[in-house]
């Protein structure tokens, strides 16, 4: 006789599944709204902005990134998970989409960083900002960021291996319902390898880029509160106001939305040392009680504030580009 194989959500707890059936989606549809006009604005030069292609490039990636997250949500769907060959294809897959999502998220913040600078040398007037921003010098620098960046956080793909079996065996004893749990992949990792490789991810892929943007930030609306910009042609803002105080007021908006990127990324990548945190120095006094309803609201977080970063990013690089910075 064929015992009943119920099978339920692809999620860890009642919470990731609201998170991932309703909040999720909703999240994707705005970002892909976000991420849409964004890549047409750019491609049609509807709108004068600055660092063009690093835009562009920043939209393509962290599309991929949804992607890689949409299966998991695809998970909480009654007619996906009750499908016993979707749920094969997550447990077997989901450590490379893992992988793949981290190394995205290390991309992200390479080219998020390469966008910063560029405004940094264009509000400065720098000579630099041609030589390594115009023309086609502008893709070698984004391909040596997204190089980088994939190389740095390449070991999230050998880190960890799935531990699979079976339960649930239909009326020939066959088993018909996988489970899988994933552990660190003793084969290439020992726990102190681990540890150290994760340490220094965090250092160059959060730290180091959270100071640099808060530095680079500060030093941009001091140039643009001072006066001292690169900008000597007439801009937008003298266009539509024929006024200083139009261009004071376009400054302003600049000297805005800067400050709430840098709090906006330093916020999300904080966030990111969440797990990191609690298995190496949390888990020894609380262990897994509550691990993973924080990981969920955790992850719900990081994914709004990849949205805020990409929306109040382009916001600054059109403000800019309408205070006339975009000649060399």
């Amino acid at each position: 006789m064929r015992v009943d194989c119920s099978r339920g959500p692809l999620t860890t707890n009642p919470l990731d599944f609201w998170i991932q059936h309703v909040i999720f989606p909703v999240q994707c549809i705005g970002f892909l709204t976000l991420a849409i006009t964004v890549i047409y604005n750019v491609l049609k030069g509807r709108t004068k902005h600055v660092a063009r292609w690093s835009l562009l490039f920043l939209a393509i990636v962290d599309v991929l990134i949804f992607a890689c997250l949409v299966p998991q949500s695809l998970g909480t769907f009654r007619a996906l998970y009750e499908n016993e060959q979707f749920r094969r294809f997550y447990q077997l897959a989901r450590i490379r989409l893992y992988a793949f999502s981290n190394q995205l998220s290390a991309v992200d913040t390479s080219i998020f960083l390469l966008i910063i600078i560029e405004i940094y040398l264009r509000a400065r007037g720098s000579t630099m900002t041609k030589a390594l921003f115009g023309g086609k010098a502008v893709f070698l620098c984004i391909a040596t960021a997204i190089t980088g960046a994939l190389m740095i956080s390449s070991f999230h793909h050998f880190s960890y291996s799935p531990k699979i079996w079976f339960n649930c065996s239909d009326e020939n004893g066959v088993p018909t319902k996988m489970f899988s749990k994933i552990t660190m992949n003793s084969a290439y990792m020992t726990k102190d390898l681990f540890i150290w490789l994760h340490m220094a991810s965090a250092l160059l892929l959060i730290f180091i880029p959270t100071i640099l943007v808060y530095f680079l930030v500060y030093r941009i609306t001091r140039s643009i509160n001072s006066g001292r910009t690169g900008c000597d042609v007439a801009n937008e803002a003298m266009e539509l106001f024929s006024s200083a105080e139009g261009l004071l007021l376009q400054r302003k908006k600049i000297t805005v939305y800067l400050p709430m990127v840098a709090h906006s990324f330093a916020l999300t990548h904080v966030l990111s040392v969440v797990p990191f945190v609690w298995e190496f120095f949390l888990f020894h006094w609380l262990g897994f009680k509550g691990y993973s309803i924080t990981i969920s609201i955790m992850n719900a977080l990081l994914i709004c504030g990849k949205i805020a970063n990409f929306g109040l990013l382009y916001l600054s690089c059109v403000e800019m580009g309408r205070n006339g910075l975009l000649n060399y």
